[in-house]
């Protein structure tokens, strides 16, 4: 790649990361406004599907640049939020608390690269992964 396409690339990089973090931040607030309606009963389709978009953006952008390791989790997490949407699992206490799992691992890894840290979270993930994974395996009754 010549200095020209390296700067375009650098520049696209720093462009995603900027995505990211505001989807992250905008993920936080509706996953409070989602708290809230669990808690309250009063469910609203849209603020799910706002996050779900969320989700499905962010695996995509990170997916483009190779940052696989966002890719994976907002794969997953946007799995989940479409199991959800489509009414078969419950907006409980248990799968609000995963999701905030999922989305706070999430914060940690748009901020490590941010920060220019390309560390692997390869053993975060897949935990947070096989928690996600529960959720849309519940045991038999």
């Amino acid at each position: 790649m010549n200095e020209q396409g390296s700067t375009a690339y650098n520049k696209a990089i720093k462009d995603f990361l900027a995505e990211a973090e505001e989807i992250v931040e905008q993920l936080g607030s509706e996953l409070a406004d989602l708290s809230d309606m669990a808690d309250g009963g009063d469910f609203k389709p849209d603020v799910l599907n706002s996050i779900f978009r969320g989700a499905h953006s962010l695996k995509g952008l990170a997916g483009m640049f190779g940052f696989n390791d966002v890719s994976e989790l907002s794969h997953n997490m946007e799995n989940l939020l479409d199991w959800l949407r489509l009414g078969k699992i419950p907006l409980n206490r248990t799968l609000m608390s995963v999701i905030f799992d999922s989305h706070d691992l999430l914060t940690n890894l748009v901020r490590m690269l941010s920060e220019g840290d390309r560390s692997s979270c390869s053993n975060e993930i897949a935990a947070c992964v096989a928690r996600i994974n529960a959720c849309l395996d519940p045991p038999e009754k």
